[in-house]
């Protein structure tokens, strides 16, 4: 039996349709490539500066609100080097480009970044004013990080947080420089730092905290003397917002501020605080009988 097969090709119109459509197709597809990879490497520009914008904020949070060797309400740089800063606004007017370390070793500038931070002073009635004073003559400070580059299509990314002193204490931490800035990184912490202004430590036995307006109850209270290396050392037993520690009796280390040196501080809550300017009372009582009370004022 016979079998039929076809060995029929592409005739001269097929050909030619097939051609009118790809012609049709690809520029649509051409520009949409083209428009993704333009869109991706925008992403990596920007993710690359955020990473800049957010690793020099973390620098300068973590310097003390006013320069310990200065008069109180001194403004501007003291110190000829970055890494001798010692107060957030040594940074106010830091420019780099391409962007450098701490060192002063430059960071990668494939994409032609820039790097430069302002610190103004501002109240809590208006923490953002038309125009800012840099002179120290507020309880608030605004730092402000803004990364630019040139690379693709260009772009600029900027970083912005608040800080404050605690303009009222007693007892151990009196002395000037004795405490340090407070800052809140969500709307349910607070973080601040301690330094102990005597030679003893000072090891802490209880604390309250409260506000002067409605907030949620403290559900943890942890102490680090190294950079974030936290310890728990309450966690939200009653009564609140009133606590004994519950650190390990055999290791009191735990809850120490050291003599001549400093402690940070972070309190969270079981819920977010509504925003606005809001001023905290943190009593701290010593295992030696002593105690030092610490206004906090912090537009949250």
């Amino acid at each position: 039996m016979w079998r039929r097969t076809s060995n029929r090709g592409v005739t001269l119109i097929e050909a030619v349709v097939a051609i009118s459509v790809l012609a049709i197709a690809i520029p649509p597809l051409v520009g949409l490539f083209t428009e993704v990879a333009s869109h991706g490497t925008g992403n990596t520009y920007q993710g690359v500066a955020v990473v800049y914008a957010d690793s020099l904020m973390e620098e300068i949070v973590s310097k003390a609100y006013e320069d310990p060797d200065e008069p109180s309400g001194s403004f501007g740089s003291e110190e000829a080097f970055r890494s001798s800063y010692d107060d957030i606004d040594d940074y106010d007017g830091m420019s780099n480009s391409p962007p450098e370390r701490i060192d002063g070793t430059t960071l990668g500038d494939y994409g032609g970044f820039t790097r430069s931070a302002t610190v103004d002073n501002v109240t809590a009635a208006d923490p953002d004013p038309t125009t800012p004073q840099s002179d120290g003559s507020t309880d608030f400070k605004r730092i402000e990080v803004t990364v630019v580059w040139t690379g693709g299509s260009g772009g600029e990314v900027t970083l912005s947080t608040l800080r404050t002193h605690l303009v009222g204490f007693d007892g151990p931490l009196d002395e000037q420089g004795s405490a340090a800035t407070a800052v809140n990184n969500d709307p349910k912490s607070l973080e601040l730092a301690l330094i102990n202004a005597t030679s003893s430590d000072l090891e802490i036995a209880s604390f309250s905290l409260s506000a002067n307006r409605s907030v949620p109850d403290v559900k943890k209270f942890e102490l680090a003397t190294i950079p974030d290396s936290w310890t728990q050392i309450w966690g939200g037993q009653e009564p609140l917002p009133t606590g004994t520690l519950n650190t390990d009796q055999s290791n009191p280390s735990e809850r120490v501020v050291p003599g001549a040196g400093w402690a940070g501080a972070y309190f969270e809550f079981d819920g977010d605080i509504s925003p606005g300017p809001i001023t905290f009372t943190l009593v701290l009582n010593f295992t030696d009988g002593s105690s030092s009370t610490l206004e906090i004022p912090i537009i949250w």
